[in-house]
């Protein structure tokens, strides 16, 4: 019996490949992360906005009104866009943490045969080493006699 794991190679790549997994699903989460804050920041300036246009309603201003509108309407599409591409990141990391937690069984999988290759690779060696004390005994009682 080869004391070297046959299947080192794979083991290795999917160690690589899980790595790789839980680094796409960090980035993803990061991405989330900056897309929840940038709407956070959107929807406080579109509720500064239509404080102003009230403002600027009751005081009479109704060019910079409409012109306030225009830019609100501008600031709910891209909010709209915003909640969009959050949605599409959350749909992203769900498939994401099904490819990571498949990885992760796939390198389990490489990591419990390499346990038991080394578990028979003990017991192969206990075996001859038992051989050989039991060789080592026949062939000083050959000599006793």
């Amino acid at each position: 019996m080869d004391k070297k794991f046959k299947l080192q190679k794979i083991l290795e790549y999917r160690e690589r490949v899980f790595e790789l997994e839980k680094q796409k699903l960090t980035d993803l989460q990061n991405r989330l992360k900056d897309y929840q804050f940038k709407r956070e920041a959107l929807s406080k300036e579109i509720e500064e906005k239509r404080l102003q246009l009230d403002t600027l309603k009751k005081e009479g201003k109704f060019e910079f009104a409409i012109l306030g509108e225009k830019y609100l309407e501008k600031l709910l599409k891209m909010l709209q866009t915003l909640n969009n591409m959050i949605e599409e990141t959350k749909k992203e990391i769900e498939k994401q943490k099904s490819a990571v937690v498949s990885a992760m069984n796939d390198l389990k999988i490489m990591e419990k045969l390499k346990e038991k290759h080394n578990i028979n690779y003990l017991a192969y060696l206990k075996k001859e080493e038992l051989k050989l004390i039991d060789e080592l005994v026949i062939t000083r009682r050959g000599n006793e006699n």
